[in-house]
């Protein structure tokens, strides 16, 4: 009949009908037991035919005429119905690839209501939720093939559940749990959801998320409960081509371990979120572990292949960092405090970062750094606009090169200040910082060894003054610019990258604009731009195949004549066209659902919850839950007439 494959040391199994049976227990070679013939004695039996011939022709009217404990069996075939269960009963298809139940786009496919339901063997498609289990305990739903909906399996406020074996595939959010209790989710193929793989809401999972695959979505697993529960364990899981694998906002109420991430964009991603990271695999990824804000202990995880780092930390706080394998990556952390530090074979950068203690194994090494901003005003205390400003290390490397702004300051910069590994140390200071400007120039030396902040006076009356026609060394300062820039004594983000590029151009380069699109290269870069609007630097190069120079020498003449313009991204610079409206910075991600109905909401003030869900095309349940969330955020907001919501745009956001 089929195999029960168990990660303990004994297994359920369910008869699919009544018979006989033996039932052989195989651990190993030559390790085995096996039961005496065991007789299967089943309830009263329906059998269910589309075709006639059977007791029902209706998988509902069976349920209205089932006792409790009865099993209807479900002959292969396509269903139309929109079915409510609401006592206990084994609902069973002949085979999940033929036996099918299609909602027909109604708000519930199979909505259970009852305690001790169990679902078995169907494909369960077309409606806003596939299976609804309101307040139910005990629903056990397995083998079940369930596609195109808006949530493919929700459970309200469960008891006991049990969600194992099944395809989830095609919709915008695969598993939901709001407050249930108990459930385990374990052994499903999560696919191709466009908003979550699945998602807990306030639920504590004593059976937790385990040995589950997910692919293909947007974020494969979300966790944001509103208040501290007890630990959920999320561990066993296979996640891959995700954009996100593992998100975490608002919590530490969860323990991510034994997971396998890859292929995903970002493997593990914390916001405000605080949970034990440990023994996980994350691969082949942009970023391994990604947090904003987090006191997490991370230890032994195994990191390899990253493109960009493989643990990123901004904001941490009493950090716990232990015997993480990171191959070819490095950790980077910012504005953060360690508590332990053990590093295993591993390279970490630490900026405005403190470490209470600390140990260098193997191959390991740590870089501390920390920011520097420099101000250049003249002899009078006045700001001295696009002065060069060039820093050098100790051992007369470049690692920055910078203009001031219209009041004299340059952008914040992180410098090294020394270099360990378990055997020696390498200082970087003090650090020569040389202004330029024009004709004049001046040099200050400084020991950085916290964030620092340093105001230069460049006193043109008694300043070096170059002679016309002096041989300062400008090719001598770039090519060593250079090396510096791509050598480790660097620290380096893309948005720095690039602005330090952009003096190895010339800087007063004029082209007509209706010349400009005239060279093929340049005229490649505009026409990617245009049809990938938003494209990071990074990303233009890896596509085009373009040298980081010329890409720079071609962004800026586009940007010079108006062709293009950019924003900055967190660590990244984005280019659009310049007709492309400019992006609002937005602190919440927003779904195209969300986004539609930000739309209805500000070109239709005071509309209803009512005529918003007919506006878009949604349930009311559907509607409700996505302007509940957006009027958390500030979005918008609700005022209640009588037993009717109506909804106004927010005028700290929505009336921008």
């Amino acid at each position: 009949m089929g195999t029960v494959t168990s990660h303990g040391t004994f297994a359920y199994f369910t008869a699919k009908r009544g018979g006989t049976c033996v039932v052989t227990a195989d651990f190993g070679p030559g390790v085995n037991n096996s039961t005496g013939i065991l007789s299967v004695y089943s309830p009263y039996e329906s059998i269910v035919d589309d075709s006639g011939g059977a007791d029902f022709t209706s998988i509902q009217d069976a349920i209205t005429n089932a006792n409790a404990g009865e099993m209807i069996y479900i002959y292969s075939g396509k269903y139309f119905e929109s079915l409510t269960i609401d006592k206990p009963i084994t609902l069973v298809g002949e085979s999940k690839g033929t036996t099918i139940i299609d909602g027909d786009g109604s708000e519930y496919v199979i909505y259970v209501s009852g305690d001790d339901v169990a679902i078995e063997e169907l494909t369960i498609q077309n409606g806003d939720y596939a299976i609804f289990c309101d307040e139910s305990d005990s629903t056990s739903i397995t083998h079940c093939k369930i596609k195109d909906y808006v949530y493919g399996i929700y459970s309200n406020r469960t008891t006991d559940g049990y969600i194992a074996h099944n395809k989830i595939t095609d919709g915008n959010y695969g598993i939901v749990t709001f407050e249930s209790y108990n459930d385990a989710v374990r052994y499903n193929t999560i696919s191709y959801n466009t908003i979550y793989g699945a998602k807990d809401y306030n639920s504590q999972l004593k059976n937790c998320f385990n040995w589950n695959y997910f692919s293909n979505n947007h974020i494969a697993y979300y966790y944001d409960p509103d208040t501290q529960l007890a630990v959920l364990e999320f561990d066993g899981n296979t996640l891959k081509d995700n954009y996100i694998a593992i998100m975490v906002e608002n919590a530490s109420t969860i323990s991510i371990t034994n997971n396998t991430a890859s292929k995903n964009e970002y493997g593990i991603y914390l916001l405000n979120a605080s949970p034990n990271i440990a023994y996980n695999t994350i691969t082949s990824s942009e970023y391994g572990i990604y947090a904003d804000n987090t006191s997490s202990a991370i230890s032994y995880n195994t990191i390899s292949d990253i493109s960009q780092y493989g643990i990123y930390v901004n904001f941490g706080d009493s950090l716990k960092i232990h015997n993480n394998t990171v191959i070819e990556a490095e950790m980077i952390f910012f504005n953060s405090t360690i508590d332990e530090l053990w590093l295993k074979d591993s390279s970490i950068t630490k900026i405005n970062t403190t470490v209470e203690n600390y140990l260098l194994t193997g191959n390991s090494t740590l870089s501390t750094g920390w920011y520097i901003r420099i101000r250049v005003v003249d002899e009078e205390g006045q700001p001295i606009s696009n002065a060069i400003v060039l820093i050098f290390d100790a051992h007369s490397t470049i690692v920055a090169a910078l203009f001031s702004d219209s009041d004299g300051w340059t952008e914040w910069i992180p410098v090294t200040e020394v270099f360990q590994n378990s055997t020696s140390e390498i200082s970087y200071n003090p650090y020569r910082i040389t202004v330029i400007k024009d004709s004049f120039t001046d040099t200050s030396v400084y020991t950085i060894d916290e964030d620092t902040t340093v105001t230069i006076s460049l006193n043109v009356k008694e300043a070096v003054h170059m002679p016309a026609g002096s041989a300062f060394p400008w090719e001598l300062i770039i090519v060593v610019g250079f090396i510096g820039a791509i050598g480790v004594s660097g620290i380096f983000i893309e948005i720095f990258k690039y602005g330090l590029l952009t003096l190895f151009i010339p800087l007063f380069s004029r082209i007509k604009k209706s010349e400009m699109l005239d060279q093929p290269t340049r005229y490649k870069i505009y026409g990617y731009i245009i049809g990938n609007p938003g494209a990071h630097f990074g990303l233009i190069k890896q596509d085009l195949g373009i040298p980081n120079g010329q890409l720079v020498h071609h962004i800026r003449q586009l940007k010079q004549v108006h062709l293009i313009y950019s924003t900055e991204d967190g660590i990244r610079k984005r280019f659009y066209p310049v007709d492309f409206p400019k992006p609002k910075t937005k602190e919440h991600y927003f779904t195209a659902i969300q986004e539609k109905i930000l739309r209805i909401v500000k070109e239709n003030s005071g509309i209803s919850q009512k005529n918003i869900a007919s506006s878009t095309g949604i349930s009311r349940q559907v509607a409700s839950y996505h302007l509940t969330k957006m009027e958390q955020i500030g979005v918008i907001i609700k005022e209640v007439e009588g037993r009717e919501s109506r909804y106004y745009p927010s005028e700290n956001y929505c009336a921008n």
